[in-house]
């Protein structure tokens, strides 16, 4: 399967096409993960989301849910070494785009 075991999160698409993705992504052997996201205090968020079987949480500290959201994914969906070697490796630097 193509991402057979992966962890894949979709953002930006609601409604239809957003059940459309997750369903053809799930079908394909993805992880597909859903992150929620409750406002605490001002601009303290809570969020929560299952990873491998575990539940994992953070406080962020953030303007908006959209925000607290892309911190908590980054924080615990992405490789920082995997990141690293593949800038080290790209054929451009990287580390001057935007990201």
């Amino acid at each position: 399967m193509l991402f057979s075991g992966k962890n894949i999160i979709v953002t930006g698409a609601t409604g239809d096409l957003g059940v459309a993705i997750v369903q053809r992504l799930i079908s394909q052997g993805a992880n597909v993960p859903r992150v929620y996201c409750r406002r605490l205090d001002f601009q303290l968020y809570g969020c929560w989301a299952v990873k491998d079987g575990t539940r994992v949480s953070e406080f962020v500290d953030a303007c908006c849910p959209l925000c607290a959201k892309a911190e908590f994914i980054g924080l615990h969906f992405f490789d920082k070494a995997l990141d690293e070697l593949n800038r080290m490796y790209s054929l451009i630097d990287n580390r001057t785009e935007n990201r």
